[in-house]
C-alpha cells in the first residue's frame, strides 16, 4: 500500500481507538494502483449506467453514498465482532482501499431484478448466487484483495435492496 495513502485507508483499528472516521469515505476514492482504478472504473460504469437509468441521478447519488459508508462500517463492525467474539484480531489491523466493496453492493442491486441465470467468468449461474461466486473467484485471481471489503459490500446491497 502507498505510503501516500497510507492515512486514508480503511484501517479497522484506527476507526475504533482513534476514532479516524475520514478512513469510511476516504478509503473508496483512492485506489492501490492504476490497473485498480481502471478495474473499479470499468465495473462502476457497467453498473452506473444501468442503475442510474432506473434510479435517476440523485437516487443514483444518494445510493452510491449510502452504499460506500454502509460497506466500510460493516467492515469495521466485523473486524470488531471477529475480535471481540472469536478472538481473531487480524481484520482489526488489515487495512484495505478502493471502491470494489460498493461495486459488489451495485451487483447484489443491478441482479435484483435480473434473468434467473447470470455469466460470472464463463459460469452460468443462478443470478441469486453471481455476486458470492464473483467474491470466491476474485479471492482466489487476486489473493491480496479484501474478501471482508467485497462480503460486507454483498451484505450491504442485501440489506439495501
Amino acid at each position: 500500500m502507498p505510503d501516500l495513502f497510507s492515512p486514508y485507508s480503511l484501517c479497522p483499528d484506527k476507526v475504533i481507538n482513534n476514532w479516524d472516521l475520514k478512513r469510511i469515505v476516504g478509503s473508496g476514492l483512492i485506489h492501490v494502483d492504476d490497473w485498480h482504478l481502471y478495474h473499479n472504473m470499468i465495473s462502476f460504469l457497467w453498473k452506473g449506467y444501468h442503475l442510474e437509468h432506473k434510479l435517476g441521478h440523485v437516487r443514483f447519488l444518494l445510493t452510491v453514498g449510502y452504499l460506500l459508508v454502509l460497506c466500510h462500517v460493516l467492515v469495521v463492525a466485523v473486524a470488531f465482532a471477529l475480535a471481540v467474539g472469536l478472538q481473531i484480531r487480524e481484520p482489526l489491523h488489515q487495512c484495505s482501499m478502493g471502491f470494489s466493496g460498493v461495486l459488489f453492493a451495485l451487483k447484489v442491486l443491478l441482479n435484483h431484478n435480473s434473468p434467473a441465470f447470470s455469466s460470472v467468468y464463463g459460469f452460468q449461474v443462478p443470478t441469486k448466487y453471481a455476486a458470492w461466486l464473483e467474491l470466491v473467484m476474485i479471492h482466489y485471481l487476486v489473493p491480496r484483495s479484501s474478501f471482508m471489503g467485497h462480503m460486507c459490500g454483498i451484505f450491504a446491497g442485501t440489506y439495501w435492496k
